[in-house]
């Protein structure tokens, strides 16, 4: 047995006792302070390192990326296998709907398996998973989805690219489209795919006139920015709900 391993297992029969003795009351401190030593110590070995090589597009890419915000990699959060990750460089193929990371080696890529991942953020964004079992419950389709917003509502952003493979005289290459970002709001049980104002308020139900005053007051434009906008119209909706 390595001692590295040798001494995550003291470590953690560390924390274990010392839980016994202080009542429970520091387990999950205690128990995430542990994993990210874990984490931390294993270095390489760490369980998130062991995916299959992200090996991107058949062909050279003339056009666009496919990758949400930028090309370059962000350092973002995953959890993932049961382990929060931070400090990870990595990038999220709208495309393929794939989490990449970068290898120790800041070379080559790492495309993680999906179903061991539960929630990631990346540049301020929190992405969380629809399984099959999640699918069935909300009737939105698997994959992550970007949670703008989540209260006692909730707001949830599917992200996508296509692609396309072009040919000419010059030869083959890949060409993306502009990011496609399909709206839902949920106010109870069920989610509801938005895109105008009309079909926010649509989907909320009450309070229209008072949550059109407010979004008029902030001076933003809902064609503009959009997403922006369908957040404080939700979060207002909570507020006057929360005032019953």
């Amino acid at each position: 047995m390595s001692k590295c391993l040798l001494a995550i297992l003291f470590l953690c029969s560390f924390f274990k006792i010392s839980y016994c003795q202080s009542g429970g009351a520091n387990e999950t401190s205690a128990l995430q302070h542990a994993r990210q030593l874990y984490v931390n110590t294993l270095s390489q070995q760490a369980g998130i390192y062991s995916g299959p090589d992200y090996l991107g597009y058949p062909h050279p890419v003339k056009d666009g990326h496919p990758f949400f915000l930028s090309a370059e990699p962000f350092k973002g959060e995953i959890y993932y296998d049961g382990i929060q990750y931070k400090d990870i460089p990595m990038w999220y193929d709208l495309a393929k709907n794939e989490v990449i990371i970068q290898r120790y080696d800041n070379f080559s890529r790492i495309s993680l398996h999906p179903e061991r991942i539960r929630d990631f953020s990346i540049s301020g964004h929190h992405y969380i998973k629809i399984d099959e079992a999640a699918s069935g419950r909300t009737g939105l389709a698997k994959g992550f989805y970007d949670q703008l917003y989540h209260k006692k509502s909730e707001v949830l952003v599917r992200r996508s690219k296509d692609f396309l493979i072009n040919t000419n005289i010059d030869g083959v290459w890949v060409s993306f489209s502009n990011e496609k970002n399909a709206v839902f709001i949920r106010t109870g049980t069920e989610y509801k795919q938005v895109s105008s104002q009309k079909s926010v308020l649509q989907a909320l139900g009450k309070y229209q006139k008072e949550i059109q005053a407010d979004l008029k007051q902030t001076k933003i434009r809902f064609n503009k920015e959009r997403e922006k906008a369908i957040i404080i119209m939700v979060a207002y909706y909570d507020e006057l709900n929360s005032q019953l």
